[in-house]
């Protein structure tokens, strides 16, 4: 019969090999990201991972358990969904969203399994071992939010660079010279030069997605 103790055991054993899982993910990824700010995440990722194999470990001496790690199959499926986003896409800004995607799964896997130790050590009154796991699980969550805001950065970026390249493009070929040009997804426009508002107005370019300025360029005087 299974026991409580078994259970937490179990579970313990299964983060420990999950972490060295992720790490081994994480170098992966190190490679095959592009953004400067996704790298210095998977980086801090992987400092902040030694110190919680280090964490999990102290979790091993309090409930005077051997420290041995189990295979996850759950972690080893983010891992293989993660490599194959790297083999299949070739662009760098869809391939960082991905890893990123990749990193939030992960960060799931641990958040469930972390929760799921806790409650096990609390339950068996081993509160320095529950104490211990929450610490570490409170950092999953934040690294979790930490990766939704990068990945909106990251989006917010691309759709603005490659706004800010056409905005001049038209500028240049005097599509929108002497007036204003946005792109405006929620609005149609008065008068439209593919997907971009022309509209009387000062000699400027402004790029507007979702009611958001997101880039002003001077407008090109064509004869």
């Amino acid at each position: 019969m299974t026991s409580l103790d078994d259970l937490l055991r179990r579970a313990l054993r299964r983060l420990y090999a999950a972490h060295g899982q992720g790490a081994q993910q994480m170098t992966v990824d190190l490679q095959a990201a592009s953004a400067g700010a996704l790298r210095r995440a998977l980086q801090a990722g992987m400092t902040q991972n030694t110190r919680q194999i280090e964490r999990l470990e102290r979790v091993f001496n309090l409930l005077k358990l051997p420290v041995a790690g189990e295979h996850d199959p759950v972690m080893a499926g983010v891992s293989e969904d993660g490599n194959a986003a790297i083999r299949d896409i070739t662009r760098s800004p869809e391939l960082d969203q991905e890893i990123i995607r990749g990193g939030q799964l992960a960060a799931h896997v641990y958040l469930a399994n972390y929760g799921t130790a806790r409650g096990y050590a609390e339950a068996l009154g081993q509160r320095k071992a529950a104490k211990l796991l929450q610490k570490t699980l409170d950092e999953f969550g934040r690294v979790d939010r930490r990766y939704t805001k990068l990945a909106d950065k990251l989006r917010a970026e691309t759709r603005g660079g490659g706004v800010k390249d056409a905005a001049k493009v038209l500028a240049a070929a005097g599509a929108v010279a002497g007036g204003y040009a946005w792109l405006n997804r929620d609005k149609a426009p008065a008068r439209s030069a593919g997907h971009v508002h022309v509209d009387p107005a000062p000699r400027e370019v402004v790029v507007v997605e979702r009611e958001t300025t997101v880039v002003a360029v001077p407008v090109v005087e064509t004869a």
